[in-house]
């Protein structure tokens, strides 16, 4: 037999020279080339933003852990409770000895604060306008922060004076326990105070809203909650040591103490504010008389 490729002659079920000395071919094995990832470009933003469940989720939680805290819960049960019974509620604080009064007075020096800016900011006005001067809200608040007396100035005014006058009441209550021989600790006496605050507190907030409807409206809820403060204050000291006799004419004393201290302290504010408004009323007026003239 003859080989296919060279023509030499082999034998049978040989294999031919040519054939052997050649070398195998390797087939060339293809490498795959690495597959580079695309980064993403920067935008100085996240790539993956949080959804609005996602947003949902954590605002209920935190909801939840706010309600969940002893503080919470007892500001709220506070608030609650003076709503469906104050004297209850004001018999029961009298008897804390915690730190609750604390958070209580600065939510009561807030909202005093924002109802005495907008009763004498109202009051003034409705004053002005029953002189049919034809001044507008408007221009009557601008005259008011040309003057010195804006409504952000007002209410750190009022704050101020709101927090001296839950302080003094604490203090004069204080001092009316030691006269009397009373055995009660300053944070009975601050729980109990500050308690007696809250209907108070109420109703001069919502005295202070529908003065913006009406402005003697304020004024009338105003002198309510002054005696609601009144009566309560009378029931908690009560309840803070057991008297043998009452303690009224000792505690109309403290009541006309703290009254003519929160007077002064508002009288300084309500002095410089409607001082300045006149001055500028008179100045206006007597300007449109000079004209006339």
């Amino acid at each position: 037999m003859f080989c296919t490729k060279c023509g030499k002659e082999i034998p049978e079920g040989g294999v031919c020279s040519c054939s052997a000395e050649q070398p195998a071919q390797q087939t060339p094995v293809q490498q795959a080339e690495p597959v580079q990832q695309v980064q993403p470009v920067q935008t100085g933003q996240s790539s993956k933003l949080p959804d609005g469940q996602a947003i949902a989720e954590s605002a209920k939680k935190a909801a939840n852990a706010i309600k969940s805290s002893p503080i919470f819960s007892e500001i709220f049960g506070t608030l609650k409770g003076v709503v469906i019974s104050p004297v209850k509620q004001v018999s029961s604080n009298a008897a804390r000895n915690d730190i609750l009064w604390i958070f209580l007075s600065v939510i009561e020096a807030l909202l005093i604060a924002f109802s005495s800016t907008t009763l004498v900011r109202r009051s003034v006005f409705s004053v002005f306008a029953s002189m049919g001067l034809g001044i507008k809200y408007g221009d009557y608040s601008k005259g008011l922060k040309e003057v010195g007396a804006s409504a952000v100035k007002m209410y750190f005014m009022n704050l101020l004076a709101a927090v001296i006058c839950i302080v003094v009441a604490i203090a004069v209550i204080k001092l009316l326990m030691v006269i009397c021989k009373k055995n009660a600790s300053f944070f009975a006496v601050a729980n109990m105070i500050t308690t007696a605050f809250l209907p108070f507190t109420m109703l001069v907030t919502v005295g202070a809203i529908l003065s913006m409807i009406y402005a003697p409206i304020g004024l009338i809820l105003t002198v309510i909650a002054f005696f609601t403060l009144a009566v309560l204050g009378y029931v908690g000291i009560q309840k803070l040591d057991k008297f043998t006799s009452s303690p009224f004419w000792q505690y109309i004393i403290c009541t006309a103490v703290i009254l003519i201290i929160a007077a002064s302290s508002q009288g300084v504010i309500l002095n410089s504010i409607v001082s300045g408004i006149v001055e500028s009323a008179f100045g206006s007026l007597m300007g449109g008389f000079g004209s006339f003239f």
